[in-house]
C-alpha cells in the first residue's frame, strides 16, 4: 500500500503521530475510524451507509499559503 502509506505519513506530519497512529492501529485491528484499500489490500472497516465518507482524492494535506508571506 505505498500510496496509502505516503498519505498516512503526510497526515502524521500535519496532525502528529499521536493523533493518527491510534486510528491506524484500530483499523489494522478491524475497527472503524480508518479504512483504506489499495491494490486489493484492505485495512479497517468501511463506513456505514449514510455516513460522510471522504476520499483520498478529496484530501488536502498541505498547509495553506499565508497572506503576505514570501
Amino acid at each position: 500500500m505505498p500510496t496509502v502509506a505516503a498519505w498516512v505519513d503526510q497526515l502524521r506530519d500535519a496532525f502528529g503521530a499521536d493523533a493518527i497512529n491510534p486510528a491506524i492501529r484500530n483499523g489494522v485491528a478491524g475497527g472503524a475510524g480508518f479504512y483504506a484499500t489499495e491494490n486489493g489490500q484492505t485495512i479497517g472497516s468501511e463506513a456505514m451507509p449514510g455516513r460522510h465518507v471522504v476520499s483520498l482524492a478529496d484530501m488536502v494535506t498541505s498547509q495553506p499559503a499565508v497572506k503576505g508571506a514570501k
